[in-house]
């Protein structure tokens, strides 16, 4: 038997007040939100993503996580 994926706490699947949500993290309400977790095996295909992100014509918030990865934070 092999079980896949992450174990997902229960309070993921509650609703959430998206609004109250934003204005905490200061994210605006108005442009989408991509939010790029890779982990360290993608960190190189983090910055990549990041790179064709920029290219996006339009205004979108961008929440990239690093986690430890001190090289990628300079770029």
């Amino acid at each position: 038997i092999l079980v896949g994926g992450f174990p997902i706490r229960k309070s993921f699947f509650e609703q959430k007040d998206t609004r109250a949500i934003k204005k905490q993290y200061d994210i605006p309400e108005e442009k989408p939100v991509v939010f790029v977790l890779m982990g360290a095996a993608g960190s190189n295909g983090t910055y990549n993503f990041l790179q064709e992100l920029n290219k996006v014509s339009f205004p979108l918030h961008v929440i990239l996580v690093l986690g430890r990865n001190a090289q990628l934070r300079p770029k």
